[in-house]
């Protein structure tokens, strides 16, 4: 049998299913054309204009690169009549496109059809990159920039290219103005290659030092803003606690993010038996190859670490999704490793395992998508329904007005938040009895009679008696409550 030739037509299948479901996902984006409350906010960002935008996004402690990016995509396809919705969604489809493209191209040549075909189809379909490419959001960018950079990981051990070298730390600076999760997996990247220089090749630290201070110069105009962001996020956030189980999920979330401590912690076995088995082959031979395979792992192991360490010892800053983009160099590892097995049967066997998984899984996030949708469509109802002028709104800060405003845009309203050291405050004077909140009581409020107020606030903490208030939780959607108050 020749197993060469089945290589090839088993990564150009690979090809073929990955390119099917790219049409798959341009044909969800075109029929589900909704919003999660996070693209909410997002849309509400796109009618300011963009130096408001950036204020804002450093307020809601994202960096800029995403709301660029999408700014430039929107207005390119809103001059050919593109919806705006569905233009959002292709700006996160974009970074896909250019990944199947470098699959095509160079992962193909550099390692052949197979992995070229593996890592096309696995990147759309594995963990939750195909909702992702869906979500008016900037984790498929920081997708995209990191696995651009780890490509460039391995002419770095085989050549010391400096070309290389500047190549991987433009891509860590995009990938940390992108999210911030991003720039930890960019640090741990290079904290192994300063590892390696140390210890296989001592000639590359100068190359090492070169990469860091580009990206340290161009990552410095963002920097007092970061500490800002530190601040804010030390004084309050809304992540939970981080736990065991969340740390098992995000291990296991290069996989599935399908909610089941079994498949996260099969996962993570399965990911451990992995890196065990490419550090006994790496010990045998201590060759490049194997040294790009523990690269990949181990930075994507120690981007958890480093988000575990940080949300017990500082704040809670880690949820699954923020590790995600890191996951993607598991998967060019996967692929390339499959490619170089020596039994070909097993490789055969692996890729079709792989195939399986990756449509189970997209089966998997495609109800999601249905739930997300079904749930959405049951919110604009509600939102509908109070937007009109018998209703007085008040939003508890900014990110607040950003998701909401727009659908409730026929109701009064009342916000309060400080944005370019102006003060956004329609005058509140007393405070309502509500745990961890700065929702309070217009002082006009009597001048609506016969209206209702509908304070919009965290879903955290409890509403309190208030004399001469009547409080009722109308709805939730996502993190927040729709609180609804009427005189006594």
């Amino acid at each position: 049998m020749d197993f060469k030739a089945n290589d090839e037509l088993l990564g150009k299948l690979m090809y073929v299913f990955a390119f099917i479901f790219l049409g798959y996902t341009l044909f969800v984006a075109v029929r589900y054309p909704f919003l999660t409350v996070d693209g909410w906010f997002t849309k509400g960002l796109l009618s300011l204009p963009v130096a408001q935008q950036i204020s804002i996004t450093a307020l809601d402690v994202h960096p800029p690169l995403y709301y660029l990016i999408l700014n430039a995509v929107v207005k390119a396809l809103g001059a050919l009549n593109v919806d705006l919705i569905l233009s959002m969604k292709i700006a996160s489809i974009i970074p896909y496109l250019i990944i199947f493209a470098i699959c095509l191209t160079k992962v193909r040549k550099d390692y052949g059809t197979l992995a070229g075909g593996i890592a096309a189809f696995s990147l759309l379909t594995m963990s939750a990159y195909f909702n992702h490419y869906l979500t008016a959001r900037m984790y498929s960018w920081a997708i995209l920039f990191i696995f651009v950079a780890f490509l460039y990981v391995k002419p770095i051990l085989e050549e010391n290219d400096l070309k290389s070298w500047i190549i991987v730390s433009v891509f860590a600076v995009l990938g940390a103005y992108t999210h911030y999760f991003a720039a930890v997996t960019f640090v741990a990247l290079y904290f192994l290659l300063f590892v390696y220089v140390l210890i296989r090749n001592r000639d590359a630290i100068k190359n090492w030092f070169i990469s860091v201070i580009i990206g340290i110069i161009l990552y410095a105009p963002w920097a007092l803003t970061l500490f800002s962001q530190m601040r804010s996020v030390k004084s309050s956030y809304w992540i939970e606690p981080a736990s065991l189980r969340l740390i098992v999920d995000c291990f296991g979330s290069y996989i599935t993010f399908y909610p089941s401590l079994a498949v996260a912690a099969a996962g993570s076995v399965i990911l451990l038996a992995f890196t065990i088995l490419i550090l006994r082959d790496y010990l045998k031979n201590m060759d490049i190859e194997n040294e790009y395979y523990l690269i990949g792992i181990l930075a994507f192991a120690l981007t958890i670490i480093a988000g575990a360490v940080a949300s017990f010892v500082y704040k809670p800053i880690m949820i699954v999704r923020y590790v995600m983009p890191a996951t993607v160099m598991v998967w060019i590892v996967i692929s390339i490793y499959i490619s170089r097995l020596n039994v070909k049967k097993l490789a055969i066997i692996l890729t079709l395992l792989v195939l399986v998984i990756g449509a189970a899984n997209i089966a998997y996030q495609m109800q999601e998508v249905h739930e997300l949708h079904d749930t959405m469509v049951k919110d604009v109802e509600y939102l509908e329904s109070i937007n009109n002028n018998n209703s007085i709104i008040v939003y508890d800060g900014m990110q607040k007005y950003m998701r909401f405003h727009d659908n409730l845009d026929n109701a009064t309203y009342y916000v309060n938040y400080e944005l370019n050291n102006e003060t956004h405050d329609e005058a509140y004077v007393k405070t309502l009895g509500l745990n961890e909140t700065l929702f309070k009581v217009p002082k006009d409020l009597d001048k609506h009679p016969g209206k209702t107020l509908y304070l919009i606030r965290d879903h955290r903490g409890q509403v309190d008696h208030v004399d001469g208030y009547k409080m009722k939780t109308d709805h939730k959607i996502k993190n927040c409550k729709f609180i609804k108050i009427t005189k006594n």
